[in-house]
């Protein structure tokens, strides 16, 4: 089962910004380094992530946001080795996959239930968003509709294929800002499973991909354009989309380039890796002239060894490099798709596992280990094998094989049956009956007799041959290899035959008493983390992560993730990945020895007083919160077990009718009605302080309605909010901007001491046109400001104070950036100056060409001394696009210049003459 990502990612880079920049860089120096921020906790998951561009779309809210993310899930066998390599993946522009895919069809209407549709489930993304779904029906309509298991306010538009039966043409998603997002470039892919004994081949739609941005206005802001390739097969038309372009009107180009084969693509390749290779991702503006660029380098293996940051010159800026727990293609792996470094016939491993079982000491080979950052600086990481609790006996096992107990060598012997041929001797204690012993031996030379006879030396062992002992994997007999019964700890062996001769007999047996009480495989969860400086042998920061048990370090606090559902095998070994989550986990800072101990609730907890919709199958609405973990407590800890702080919390959860039926009754969704929590803050053991929060959700969308915070002085804070649909405001509701509040109340210690309103009363658009605050003694409202004048792209171009004074700002560029502010004077009284119109016209020549910034700045210069503004402050701002701010004119003509590398990094501040102010320097290691 794929995991939806729920936190962010383990590494925060530190980044250099730069104001209105459009993009993001890496900017490590000396002595930054990755440090361990939000992580999945409750499943052990870590998403490294290096961030590489950062764009805004000009006209909405729509960032488009590129990073370099690392999973340890990604190294497994079974999945395919990206086009960058082996664990690794750029951050998804938008999809939307099926996870579980049971069905050939899309979706399914049966004939007897005809106001019914049901679905695999689909999980789904884009710029700011995720989720999954499943398609159902809904009851008024009888339009086909995308039911959320998770929670979200995205509203879901399906378009059905109407050449093909059960077929989906394109799915739009409508976000909470109001932009729609256009899923229609489709993957065509092979399905093939086993079902009650008949194998099943046929085509499905297993892929819908991200073509179309839209804001709020049904404006097209980004566009994607993918390269379509198709392949012919047995079934049908086999098709993948792989992404090419992504353009954000009015700012620029993301380019995917990959290595030239000369030869069409081949899908669904049988060497285990994706046919493209990603080389490079370029970043340009819209005049195609190169403003960034992060090249791959793998340097023809399966795993990414570089990512370098390039200027606009092809010169190398800084460079991460990366390396792994060996990078071994080995024969045989675990049910999941794990390294097994098993050795034919070889007692001498440690452990005696069940084929195909995962050995947790070789589980991580392959993993991310190292990444070397542009500074020198080090981040480790250590993986380590998921774990549940399973109760086993310590009995034998009958095809001889031991999980999770140390197969040891508890006896050797070294014999000469010219000096002896009976040898006994008593084992030690505390290991199994069953031994297995390993036979090598020597024959004297130059013995005499018929060379007719055996030539051998045979033994027994307590009177017994043995039983050959087979290569599990193999099933060949393992050369000189046997195993024996025991029922005593004495042993005795007599050697026997015509030649004399001289070896070892080695003795193995497993322990009586398991490892612990834990069974593991499932994938892989973080163990530790570390930071090293430049040239440092010592981390700077060192965290360990524990997942056993707080009351029993030999049990581990891991279960599986519902849903317990079909187990899925698809090739008589592979097994579907089941999510493992942790109900008591401890992270130690193993520097200054502070810890901290995290409980979430266990699954059997999450909604209890009642039996969710569809609660054996994926569609599972209470899913989403077994997956993400509920965290019931956390503590914080001294070196010396003093405990410092307590954080707990509590949920109350309901069932909220949705507008679909199944199985002839009511979908019901899941929601936290109301969540709260304490904080105690303790010093030298005793309760200091003491604070409380509750939180209170609405059933329909589940925003926030209420809060209520009691600080640590006994201050009591409430809160109420109101939303498009409380206050009957259509426009916001039919545009889906069901999460903006727009009445503020504040009530504190129990008199209202705040209210604020944000109006929307031009029925032409969905903007805001006042901010409106309440008197507290006789609540008259009062307009704290007014946003009086849009312009045709949505931004704001003049707002009023209380006061009365108007703000108008002069958006350039194509309408994408302020060039100027104007205190004081209204837009009708200047918007036909023809100072304004030339700086307008001035800004867009230097959008267009960047040589062009000199007379753009005349004609800012000109704009601020013009008669007619004289009685008003004037401020003006001159950029280059996708870097970064070029110049600040303040009101009393004070000219700041930022100069940029062929990097884009900001280098210099100087003021008009050119002497310097500031000045950057960015030292990275090569």
């Amino acid at each position: 089962m794929k995991k939806i990502r729920l936190s962010a990612s383990l590494l925060v880079i530190l980044l250099g910004s730069v104001k209105y920049s459009g993009q993001e860089k890496i900017g490590l120096q000396k002595y930054d380094y990755i440090i361990n921020g939000e992580t999945n906790m409750f499943q052990g998951i870590p998403n490294i992530s290096l961030p590489l561009f950062n764009l805004s779309a000009p006209t909405s809210d729509v960032t488009i946001s590129l990073s370099l993310n690392y999973t340890a899930e990604g190294v497994s066998a079974f999945n395919l080795i990206s086009d960058i390599g082996k664990g690794w993946n750029l951050s998804p522009m938008g999809s939307i996959v099926r996870a579980r895919t049971k069905h050939e069809n899309d979706y399914f209407i049966d004939s007897g239930t005809p106001d019914e549709a049901r679905s695999d489930v689909y999980y789904y993304n884009y710029p700011g968003g995720s989720g999954k779904f499943y398609i159902g029906m809904d009851k008024a309509s009888h339009e086909l509709t995308g039911v959320h298991i998770s929670p979200s306010n995205d509203k879901i538009i399906i378009t059905k294929d109407v050449a093909k039966a059960n077929k989906i043409k394109a799915f739009s998603i409508i976000d909470t800002k109001g932009n729609k997002y256009l899923f229609d470039k489709i993957n065509i892919n092979k399905f093939e499973r086993w079902e009650s004994g008949l194998e099943i081949k046929t085509l499905i739609n297993s892929g819908f991909f991200l073509s179309k941005i839209y804001n709020a206005k049904n404006e097209e802001v980004v566009n994607i354009e993918y390269e379509t390739a198709t392949q012919s097969s047995p079934k049908g038309v086999l098709q993948q989309q792989k992404i090419k372009t992504v353009t954000i009107h009015g700012l620029g180009t993301l380019e995917y380039q990959y290595v030239d084969k000369n030869q069409p693509p081949i899908i669904n390749s049988a060497n285990g890796r994706d046919w493209y290779i990603l080389e490079k991702v370029v970043l340009k503006n819209f005049k195609n002239q190169l403003i960034s660029q992060y090249s791959f380098k793998n340097w023809g293996s399966d795993y990414l060894k570089e990512l370098i940051n390039l200027d606009k010159n092809n010169n190398q800026i800084q460079k991460f490099s990366f390396e792994y727990n060996t990078e071994t293609q080995y024969p045989y792996f675990d049910y999941y798709g794990y390294p097994i470094d098993y050795h034919n016939c070889n007692l001498g491993d440690g452990e005696l596992l069940t084929p195909y079982k995962t050995n947790r000491n070789t589980a991580a080979y392959n993993t991310l280990k190292r990444i070397i950052l542009p500074t020198g600086g080090i981040t480790e990481y250590e993986f380590e094998s998921h774990s549940v609790k399973k109760n086993q006996s310590n009995d034998i096992c009958t095809e001889c094989y031991y999980d999770n107990f140390d197969f040891d060598k508890i006896y050797t012997l070294n014999f000469d049956t010219q000096i002896a041929k009976t040898h006994t001797f008593i084992l030690p204690s505390g290991y199994q009956n069953r031994i297995y012993a390993k036979y090598n031996y020597t024959l004297h030379p130059n013995q005499s007799g018929n060379p007719s006879n055996p030539q051998t030396i045979d033994y027994q062992i307590n009177a017994h041959n043995g039983t050959v002992f087979l290569d599990p994997y193999e099933q060949n007999e393992c050369p000189e290899t046997n195993w024996f019964d025991l029922t005593t700890q004495t042993l005795k062996v007599d050697f026997f035959g015509l030649k004399k001769g001289y070896g070892t007999l080695e003795l193995y047996a497993a322990k009586q008493q398991r490892k612990d009480k834990n069974e593991y495989g499932y994938g892989l969860r973080i163990k530790s983390t570390k930071n090293f400086n430049p040239g440092s042998d010592i981390p700077l920061s060192y965290t360990r992560y524990e997942y056993d048990t707080f009351v029993d370090q030999q049990s581990s606090s891991g279960s599986e993730i519902g849903p317990f559902g079909e187990d899925i095998d698809y090739d008589g070994r592979k097994k579907e990945t089941p999510s493992i989550g942790y109900t008591n986990i401890k992270v130690t800072d193993m520097i200054s020895g502070n810890y901290s101990r995290y409980f979430f609730t266990p699954q059997d907890a999450i909604a209890s007083n009642f039996i969710p919709s569809f609660s054996l199958e994926e569609r599972n609405m209470a899913q989403y919160f077994y997956a993400m973990g509920l965290l019931q407590k956390k503590e914080d800890y001294s070196p010396s077990s003093q405990l410092l702080q307590k954080h707990e919390l509590n949920y109350q959860f309901k069932e909220v009718p949705l507008a679909v039926t199944a199985y002839g009754g009511s979908v019901k969704k899941v929601i936290i009605s109301k969540q709260s929590s304490t904080t105690e803050n303790y010093i030298s053991g005793s309760k200091k302080l003491v604070s409380v929060s509750e939180n209170t959700f609405a059933d329909q969308y589940n925003t926030l309605s209420y809060s209520k915070e009691t600080l640590s002085d006994g201050t009591v804070v409430e809160k109420n909010f109101k939303y498009p649909q409380d206050k009957g405001i259509q426009k916001l509701i039919s545009a889906n901007m069901v999460e903006t509040a727009v009445e503020t109340t504040v009530i504190k210690n129990g008199k209202q001491t705040g209210k604020s309103e944000i109006k929307f009363e031009d029925t032409s658009t969905i903007y805001p046109t006042s901010v409106i605050a309440y008197n507290m003694q006789n609540q008259s409202p009062v307009t704290v400001s007014t946003m009086d004048v849009y312009d045709s792209k949505g931004n704001l171009v003049q707002a009023t104070s209380k006061e009365g004074i108007p703000v108008t700002t002069i958006w350039g560029y194509y309408q994408t950036l302020p060039i100027a502010v104007i205190s004081g004077a209204p837009y009708a009284q200047i918007s036909s100056l023809p100072t304004v119109s030339a700086a307008i016209a001035a800004s867009n020549s230097d959008y267009d060409n960047p040589a062009n910034e000199p007379a753009l700045l005349s004609a800012l210069e000109a704009l601020r001394k013009d008669p007619a503004l004289q009685s008003y402050t004037v401020t003006a701002t001159t950029y280059d696009p996708l870097v970064g701010i070029t110049n600040t004119i303040s009101s009393n003509g004070i000219r700041v210049m930022n100069v940029y590398d062929n990097a884009n990094r900001l280098i210099k501040v100087t003021d008009a003459l050119g002497k310097s102010l500031k000045e950057y320097q960015y030292n990275y290691k090569h």
